[in-house]
């Protein structure tokens, strides 16, 4: 899945979501050139039915807002789960 949004000078910029995990839903962000921007790393919670995640920031780009990036990942991931859990 692709992400792509503008920062403040108006460059736009792209970014992939991949899945990483084979039993869990985790899922690594990767910039234009391939390299991992954050991890998400699930934590299954089977009292509550649900799936938290840790978020790991491996490399930080003045040019993101990594708050509104994360929020688009959690976005994605999301809309991911439920195309995935609906096929």
């Amino acid at each position: 899945m692709k992400i792509q949004f503008e920062n403040l000078p108006g460059e736009k910029i792209s970014f992939s979501l991949k899945r990483t995990g084979v039993w869990k839903s985790d899922f690594s962000i990767l910039d234009e050139n391939g390299n991992p921007i954050l991890n998400f790393i699930a934590k299954s919670n089977w009292r509550k039915l649900t799936t938290d995640y840790q978020i790991e920031i491996l490399q930080s780009n003045e040019s993101v807002d990594i708050h509104e990036l994360i929020l688009y990942c959690g976005y994605a991931i999301n809309l991911h789960i439920a195309l995935s859990s609906a096929a």
